[in-house]
């Protein structure tokens, strides 16, 4: 099995994954009894809205992961 290292400071990578699902466990799911898989789906569901759609980032300028990501998306949805 091949080891393979991600560089430092790169949000492209596996870094930022990471990142997002010790927040998803550490700022919702370990607050929540959670029974099982469906269970888990539908507590992950609202944390990730918040995390893509609602918090900015520092390391994104301060905007959030839908903007740079899906730019074409919002504008669509925006009234």
């Amino acid at each position: 099995m091949l080891h393979i290292r991600t560089r430092r400071r790169s949000p492209g990578q596996n870094g930022v994954r990471e990142r997002a699902f010790g927040s998803l466990k550490y700022e919702h799911l370990y607050r929540h009894e959670i029974g099982d898989g469906q269970a888990l789906a539908v507590e992950a569901e609202p944390y990730r809205q918040v995390f893509n759609h609602v918090r900015p980032y520092e390391a994104l300028g301060f905007a959030r992961p839908v903007d740079i990501h899906q730019p074409d998306q919002q504008a669509q949805l925006s009234p």
